[in-house]
C-alpha cells in the first residue's frame, strides 16, 4: 500500500466533491478536510478508518459515489460509516430527518463521532449571524448522542465552543423550555373526555398526507420502512374510502421502490401487491350490516383514528393522556401535540397504542403502537392536506379486481 488510508480517502474525497462549492463559494471539499481535522486535533482520535469516513462523509449523498464503492477501496468499516451518515433524499424532508436521527442513534458510534465533528464544523462555518437556525441540528445530535460515554469528550467540546454565543444557549433553554411549557399545556388544559369529544367532531371530506410507517423488532433490532401517501375521501351517499398507497421499502441498509397498496372502499378491503402481483380482498363486514369508518381502530390495519366516536374507543380501550416521548421518532413531532394512550380491555396482540394529535385540525401526526413479543411500531402523517383531493388520487382508492390470467387473485367474502 503505497498510500495511507487516509490519504486515499482524502483523494477520492477532492476529486468526487470537485466541482461542488460551500455557500461561502470555497471548494465543498474543505469542510470535509475540516471535518476530519475536527475528529483528529478537536475530538482526539486517530483510528485511520474513522479518519478516512471523515473525508468521505458527504460522498454518498452528495456525488456520484455508491456504499460498494467505498466497501472495495476502504474496506466494510469505511463504508458502514459512512452509509450511516448518509440521508435518503427520496423521502420527504420531515419523515427523512425522522429516519435518519434514527439510522445514526442506531448505527456505530463511529458515525455519530463524525456527525459530532460534521455539526461542529457546519456551526462554526456559519456567520454568526446565522446560527440560531441552525441550533436545531446541534441540539438533536447532542441528544441522539447523550448516552455514548467514548463521545463525552467531544460533546463537551462542541458545548464548550460555543459557550460564548448567547444566541445559541438562549435559543437552545429557550427550546428546551417551550417543549415543557407545551408538553404541560397538552396534557393539563384537556380532559381525556374533551379529547375524544374532539375526535369524534372531526368531519372531513378529504384528506391526503405522506405516510412513513416503522415495525421494528425489539429483540433482533431488525427494522422495516413503508413509506408512501395516505388518501381519504367521503362522497354525498356517505361511502368512505381510504388508502395508504406505500412505494418505498427499507430493510436494514437496502432500499428500493416497492408498491404495496392497501385499501378500504365500502365493506371491502383490499391488499395489492403490485411487484408481486398478488391481489387480496376481504369483505369487513356482514351482508346487510352498515359500511365500516375505514379510519375506526381495527378496521384499518394501521392506527389513524379519525372522527371515530368517543362511544367505540372507550367500549374497547382505557384511555388516558401521554405526553409527547423525550427522545425517539416521535419526539421530533414538530408543534404542540395532544398525546392519548389506549390500552385494550382485552388482552391481544396490541398491548398499547399512544396516538398524538394535531389540537388545530384533530388529525393524529403520530402513532406508537406497542404489540405482544417485542414489536412496535411507528407511524407518521406530514403535508397533511384537508378537502383537496384531486380526481387523479380519487381514482387510486378505488378496487379494481385485476386481469386473474396475470395476477393472483384471492377474494373472500364475510364468513360468520
Amino acid at each position: 500500500m503505497t498510500r495511507l488510508l487516509w490519504q486515499k480517502a482524502a483523494a477520492v474525497a477532492a476529486k468526487s466533491h470537485r466541482h461542488q462549492k460551500r455557500l461561502d463559494g470555497g471548494p465543498y471539499v474543505s469542510h470535509c478536510f475540516r471535518v476530519a481535522l475536527t475528529v483528529n486535533v478537536v475530538f482526539g482520535f486517530d483510528d485511520p478508518e474513522i479518519l478516512a469516513a471523515a473525508l468521505l462523509h458527504d460522498t454518498i449523498e452528495d456525488c456520484e459515489v455508491d456504499y460498494d464503492e467505498i466497501y472495495e477501496k476502504f474496506g466494510q468499516n469505511v463504508a458502514d460509516y459512512v452509509a450511516v451518515m448518509t440521508k435518503d433524499k427520496r423521502l420527504e424532508e420531515t419523515i427523512r430527518e425522522v429516519s435518519y436521527d434514527k439510522q445514526l442513534s442506531e448505527g456505530p458510534w463511529q458515525g455519530r463521532l463524525i456527525k459530532l465533528a460534521d455539526v461542529f464544523d457546519n456551526f462554526s462555518d456559519l456567520p454568526k449571524e446565522s446560527r440560531s437556525t441552525f441550533v436545531d441540528k446541534v441540539e438533536r445530535i447532542l441528544s441522539i448522542t447523550a448516552d455514548d460515554k467514548q463521545l463525552q469528550g467531544a460533546r463537551e467540546k462542541i458545548i464548550k465552543s460555543h459557550e460564548g454565543t448567547c444566541a445559541m444557549l438562549m435559543h437552545l433553554s429557550l427550546g428546551f423550555l417551550l417543549a415543557l411549557v407545551s408538553s404541560c399545556m397538552s396534557s393539563q388544559e384537556l380532559t381525556v373526555d374533551e379529547i375524544l369529544d374532539n375526535i369524534e367532531k372531526v368531519d372531513i371530506s378529504s384528506l391526503t398526507a405522506s405516510v412513513s410507517y416503522t415495525s421494528t423488532d425489539l429483540k433482533t433490532k431488525k427494522r422495516t420502512i413503508r413509506t408512501g401517501r395516505l388518501l381519504f375521501s367521503e362522497d354525498e351517499n356517505d361511502k368512505k374510502e381510504v388508502a395508504i398507497l406505500f412505494d418505498t421499502l427499507i430493510k436494514g441498509r437496502r432500499k428500493k421502490n416497492k408498491l404495496k397498496h392497501i385499501i378500504i372502499s365500502g365493506r371491502w378491503l383490499a391488499e395489492i401487491d403490485h411487484d408481486d402481483k398478488e391481489f387480496i380482498k376481504l369483505e369487513l363486514v356482514a351482508p346487510g350490516e352498515k359500511n365500516p369508518n375505514p379510519f375506526e381502530l381495527d378496521n384499518f390495519p394501521f392506527p389513524f383514528p379519525i372522527g371515530q366516536t368517543k362511544k367505540s374507543i372507550l367500549s374497547k380501550y382505557e384511555a388516558e393522556i401521554v405526553e409527547k416521548p423525550k427522545e425517539g421518532t416521535l419526539s421530533k413531532l414538530k408543534g404542540n401535540v395532544v398525546g392519548l394512550k389506549l390500552i385494550p380491555k382485552r388482552k391481544g396482540k396490541t398491548e398499547s397504542i399512544e396516538l398524538f394529535y394535531n389540537p388545530e385540525i384533530w388529525i393524529p401526526v403520530g402513532v406508537h403502537t406497542n404489540e405482544t413479543g417485542s414489536r412496535e411500531k411507528v407511524g407518521l402523517l406530514t403535508n397533511i392536506q384537508l378537502d383537496s383531493l384531486s380526481k387523479e388520487d380519487a381514482k387510486l382508492i378505488n378496487i379494481e379486481t385485476p386481469d386473474p390470467t396475470e395476477w393472483s387473485i384471492d377474494i373472500r367474502p364475510w364468513v360468520d
